[in-house]
């Protein structure tokens, strides 16, 4: 399993390198399932590994031009301080038992289920076939939602703090629906926000007095890094829309092993 677990890094690192988002929305299966981490102590680990990879990946985006920084600002700002406000009061606030119509579940549970119903919305958005498919460097000149973009961040940074993910398969869809980029500065633009905001995630965690296993954590991220440059010189080749729907389909299937796992236990 634990073999599996770390092959599983370079899985994540290659779709973030492909797609610009989807780490955490495998990094924390990843740790609950095949390294039997607590689903708390797994969220924090996510923020450092896609914190690290995401970095990575955004220095290869800076160097070729393809980061929309007005975005960055616009919508990276309150994203980082909905974080931050979720990780330090929210997320601490939740009860140890959490009442869901006539049953009782734990914390760890919780998360885990409302952690795939956000994938299951994930991966709508990806197999959704677009209406248009615009150029990989194309911006519109068109003045975007400075409103909706605002509110977008909030959304984001909210998400992203109470479930650990950096974001960015919801970050990319509200970029290039407010924003009109395409594809690839979308995600060089995701993953700038998603370092910036996971960067925050677990600083924010480092008062919760969790233990960290730096062999362990220093591993995984080297494999995930490997994967994101492997994932963003397989990108040169194939458009990244064209990677979304199947990408799509792998998150709704681990969804759906998340709620049958917890339907199981319940029955």
């Amino acid at each position: 399993m634990l073999i599996l677990g770390y092959l599983s890094a370079i899985v994540i690192g290659i779709c973030l390198g492909l797609v610009g988002g989807g780490g955490s929305i495998l990094t924390i299966p990843v740790l609950v399932y095949l390294f039997n981490f607590s689903p708390e102590i797994a969220t924090s680990y996510s923020f450092f590994i896609v914190c690290v990879t995401s970095l990575v990946g955004s220095i290869w985006y800076v160097e070729h031009n393809l980061i929309c920084y007005k975005s960055v600002v616009l919508f990276g700002l309150p994203s980082l301080f909905m974080v931050y406000i979720t990780r330090k009061f929210i997320f601490p606030s939740i009860p140890a038992d959490v009442h869901i119509l006539f049953m009782s579940v734990h914390k760890d549970v919780f998360l885990m289920l409302l952690f795939s119903l956000v994938m299951i919305g994930a991966a709508y958005t990806m197999i959704k076939p677009p209406k248009s498919i615009r150029p990989d460097d194309y911006v519109s000149d068109k003045r975007y939602n400075f409103l909706l973009t605002l509110l977008g961040g909030i959304l984001v940074g909210f998400v992203s703090g109470l479930l650990a993910t950096g974001g960015g398969f919801l970050i990319i869809p509200a970029l290039i629906i407010f924003s009109r980029m395409g594809m690839k500065i979308a995600i060089g633009t995701s993953l700038m926000i998603i370092t910036a905001n996971t960067l925050i995630g677990f600083l924010s965690d480092l008062h919760l007095d969790i233990p960290l296993n730096w062999p362990m954590l220093i591993g995984f991220t080297l494999l995930s890094v490997a994967g994101i440059l492997a994932g963003m010189q397989f990108s040169k080749r194939v458009e990244g829309y064209k990677l979304k729907p199947a990408f799509g389909w792998f998150i709704l299937a681990l969804a759906t092993f998340i709620i049958s796992q917890f339907l199981v236990v319940s029955l």
